[in-house]
C-alpha cells in the first residue's frame, strides 16, 4: 500500500525550524500517520518521533534532490518499515511511504534462519561468528573480560556407530539443552561443527572462567536417556580466558580444547591473550 503526502510547504522560523505543513494526504497516508492538510507532518502525529525522516526530508528540500531510504517509522498503529521517496514538488515536497512491512519480516525470518542451526536451534557457526565479532569488538573498548570456550564431545562416533544417526541427533538436542540450562542468559553458544560447541562468556576473570566452565563440562557430562537407552560420553573443553579476536581466540580455544582430549577430557585454559 502507498501513503501519499503531496507538497508539504517548507516554514523556517526561530522557534520552530523547518516545518512541512502537509497540503494533501491520500486516505491511507491520513489513516496512517494523521497527516491532515494543514498538520505539520514530522510534529503533529507519528512522525514526530522519525528525526532520521526529519533531516532525510530536510537534505531533499536543501539540495533540490530525489531522496529514497528505508525505514522503521512509527503508525497510529504501530511501528512498520516503509521505502519513502521525496522529491521537490511546488516549492515543497511530494513524498510516498511503500509498506514493506511484510517484506522485511521475510528477509528478517530468512536472516535468522541462515544464522541459526536446524537440530539444536543453536547459532550456526555463521551465526555465531557474526554475533561473537560485534561482541569482542564492544568488550574490547569497553576493557571487559570476556572467555571463548571450544567444547567438543568425546565418544560421539561410537554414538552414531552403535546406535544411529537419530539417536545421535537426538543427543546433540540434549546437549544443547544442557549448555542453555548451565550458561548465564546473557551468554552466547553456538554449534559450529558435528559435535562441537562454543560459548562466548563476558565478565569473567580467569579463576572464575575455569571454576565456570568446569561447571559446564560437568553438566555436559552426565549420563544422558536417550530412546530408551543410556548414553554416557565426556566431553573436552578449551577456552581462552582472554579473548580479543574472533579468528585468534577460536583457534587458541581449538588448540586448547585438542589438549584436554589427548590427556582424556577436562577443562584446558590458554590465559595468554591472542
Amino acid at each position: 500500500m502507498a501513503y501519499k503526502l503531496v507538497a508539504p510547504a517548507r516554514e523556517e522560523g526561530a522557534e520552530a525550524g523547518v516545518r512541512f505543513r502537509v497540503t494533501f494526504a491520500n486516505a491511507a497516508a491520513r489513516h496512517a500517520f494523521g497527516a491532515q492538510p494543514g498538520l505539520d507532518l514530522l510534529a503533529d502525529g507519528p512522525l514526530s518521533d522519525a528525526p532520521e525522516l526529519r533531516e532525510r526530508l530536510g537534505e531533499a528540500l536543501a539540495r533540490g534532490t530525489e531522496v529514497r531510504l528505508n525505514a522503521s517509522l512509527p503508525t497510529r498503529a504501530g511501528a512498520g518499515w516503509f521505502r519513502v521517496t521525496a522529491t521537490r514538488f511546488w516549492g515543497g515536497l511530494a513524498v510516498t511511504f511503500a509498506d514493506i512491512s511484510e517484506h522485511k519480516e521475510t528477509e528478517t525470518r530468512a536472516l535468522v534462519l541462515a544464522h541459526t542451526d536446524p537440530l539444536t536451534g543453536l547459532a550456526n557457526r555463521r551465526g555465531f561468528e557474526a554475533e561473537a565479532d560485534r561482541r569482542l569488538g564492544e568488550a574490547e573498548k569497553a576493557g571487559r573480560a570476556v572467555a571463548m570456550c571450544y567444547l567438543d564431545l568425546d565418544g560421539f562416533k561410537a554414538v552414531n556407530d552403535g546406535y544411529g544417526h537419530e539417536t545421535g541427533d537426538e543427543l546433540l538436542r540434549h546437549v544443547a539443552g544442557r549448555l542453555r540450562s548451565v550458561v548465564r542468559a546473557a551468554d552466547l553458544i553456538g554449534r559450529i561443527g558435528g559435535d562441537e560447541f562454543v560459548v562466548l562468556a563476558e565478565g569473567l576473570n580467569a579463576g572464575d572462567a575455569e571454576a565456570y566452565f568446569q561447571r559446564v563440562r560437568a553438566a555436559v557430562d552426565a549420563p544422558y536417556s536417550v530412546g530408551g537407552a543410556r548414553l554416557d560420553l565426556t566431553s573436552s573443553l578449551g577456552v581462552v580466558t582472554r579473548a580479543r579476536t574472533l579468528a585468534g581466540s577460536l583457534a587458541r580455544a581449538d588448540a586448547a580444547m585438542y589438549r584436554a582430549k589427548e590427556r582424556g577430557g577436562g577443562v584446558e585454559l590458554d590465559g595468554e591473550p591472542d
